[in-house]
């Protein structure tokens, strides 16, 4: 057997560079580590969950095709391009899938499986069944407390970055910066969103430091807690975290809301819905499993 062949589903081969690819997904979501990185029983678990996932992958991959679904060409290769775009050149790209042992036809083989078991997810998800009126109210019902808005704040504001490896001088030099951005905060007439645009190290000085609205735990606790205590309109005192000097404009408050039905059934509504479609993509899978011939190369 090929020593590039991890599985063989039904006749067909999982490369091992998908296995190799999934094993390391599921040791750094489940472990924080990379696979090489695992004791015994946590590489045992990781092996585990990439074999089913891609053992599941390759069912519903030939379960679309004996329906006559299959990802179309243009929408491959607009996909294939979002990758290949993260190079300088094409060559490139294709070149380093050679050193991982991944020739153009197997790329392009597994992108199209990719994508074509997203199409037939996506289609079993949207067969599913809409929820009647009835599941919708007992749900609104039954969990009160995911019927809300939570409340949130909009805001501007202004960072000035801190290098963690950086030593006492650079951070001494930050604070002089963020010292004097807010003694010019505070002159009349002072525009903050221009000091944003001009000074900030943060992505949203494009934006004169527009955050936009955020809720708790959206941001980091000490910015955090700034933001949902000072007063509306003013430019609060420096707030320091991990990533360096903060100054916040806070410019609306947002309380609270509990939702009605009304305003709450869209919500339930999809959540009903989507939990339906992965049920039935669960039993397609598993129905498909019972039959399915698994040989194992590695």
């Amino acid at each position: 057997m090929d020593s590039h062949i991890a599985l063989s589903v039904n006749g067909n081969p999982v490369t091992r560079f998908e296995y190799d690819n999934s094993l390391q997904e599921f040791a750094r979501q489940l472990f924080g580590k990379g696979s090489a990185e695992l004791a015994p029983g946590q590489l045992k678990k990781a092996d585990e969950l990439a074999r089913e996932r891609l053992i599941a992958k390759e069912l519903l991959y030939q379960a679309a095709l004996s329906r006559g679904l299959i990802a179309s060409e243009q929408d491959v290769a607009d996909e294939a391009q979002k990758m290949i775009a993260q190079f300088p050149k094409e060559e490139e790209f294709f070149e380093k899938l050679v050193q991982v042992d991944i020739d153009q036809p197997t790329f392009w083989r597994i992108m199209r499986k990719d994508m074509t078991v997203n199409l037939i997810s996506s289609t079993t998800l949207e067969e599913a069944s809409d929820p009647d009126i009835a599941q919708i109210e007992e749900i609104y019902r039954k969990y009160p407390q995911f019927m809300k808005v939570a409340e949130q704040v909009s805001a501007h504001h202004i960072l000035i970055k801190i290098d963690p490896a950086a030593g006492p001088a650079a951070k001494d030099q930050a604070q002089e910066r963020i010292d004097s951005i807010l003694a010019q905060c505070m002159e009349p007439g002072a525009d903050f969103c221009q000091l944003a645009y001009e000074s900030s190290d943060c992505p949203s000085a494009s934006k004169g430091g527009d955050l936009g609205l955020f809720k708790r735990g959206d941001m980091i606790k000490a910015f955090e807690d700034s933001a949902f205590s000072q007063p509306l309109g003013v430019v609060g005192p420096i707030v320091e975290t991990d990533y360096g000097f903060h100054l916040l404009r806070v410019d609306e408050f947002i309380a609270e809301k509990n939702l009605s039905l009304e305003e709450a059934s869209g919500k339930i509504r999809t959540y009903l819905k989507e939990d339906a479609g992965a049920l039935a993509l669960k039993e397609l899978t598993e129905g498909l499993r019972k039959d399915a011939a698994i040989e194992s190369f590695i």
